[in-house]
């Protein structure tokens, strides 16, 4: 991602960029849902898809609830007996 990015000559840098590659990279490999901007959708998408994982990547946070709320609804609550 970092490669692919500094390769791309239009890429403008913002100070929270590597910050976000970082730890929005290691989201992306455990978590279900993903939540960020623009330009760092498409590379997650990309290295998400080579690995076989399948979080899915929202730029804005109102289309992840819309997603969240109903697996949350679906998902068993810890200490609670399976039925």
């Amino acid at each position: 991602m970092l490669h692919s990015r500094h390769l791309n000559k239009g890429t403008t840098w913002r100070p929270n960029d590597l910050t976000d590659m970082v730890y929005l990279s290691c989201a992306a490999g455990y978590a279900d849902f993903v939540v960020c901007e623009k330009h760092m959708r498409d590379p997650l998408q990309h290295g998400l898809k080579r690995t076989g994982h399948s979080t899915r990547i929202d730029r804005r946070l109102a289309d992840a609830v819309e997603v969240i709320e109903p697996a949350l609804e679906t998902r068993p609550v810890p200490g609670e007996p399976i039925s």
